[in-house]
C-alpha cells in the first residue's frame, strides 16, 4: 500500500488483517456481497473510500489473527517492512 500508516492492518507486521479491492464498473455494494458472500471478510469491518477504492477487514477470531511469533520473526527479518518499527503489538 503505497503511504500506508504504519499502524495499517495491510502490513504483514501488524497482521495483515485488510486487503483493498478496486473493480472498475463494480458498486461498492457488489464488492462488500462479493467479499461477504465468497469468503470469511466482515461487512462491518469493511469500508468505502471516495477515491473508488473499499477496505475489507477479517472478522476479530482467532483463526484469521497471525500469530505474533510470527510476526515477530518476520519482522527480526524484515526490520525495515513497514508496520515492523516499533514492533508490532498482538492482533486486537
Amino acid at each position: 500500500m503505497p503511504n500506508a500508516s504504519q499502524t495499517s492492518p495491510h502490513l504483514y507486521g501488524r497482521g495483515a488483517r485488510g486487503v483493498d479491492i478496486a473493480v472498475p464498473n463494480a458498486t461498492d455494494r457488489q464488492i462488500r456481497d462479493a467479499a461477504r458472500d465468497k469468503t470469511s471478510f466482515s461487512d462491518p469491518n469493511t469500508t468505502s473510500y471516495p477515491d473508488g477504492h473499499t477496505h475489507v477487514g477479517l472478522p476479530p477470531y482467532s483463526q484469521y489473527k497471525i500469530p505474533k511469533k510470527i510476526r515477530e520473526e518476520f519482522c527480526k527479518q524484515n526490520p525495515g517492512a513497514p508496520g515492523c518499527s516499533p514492533p508490532p503489538n498482538d492482533c486486537p
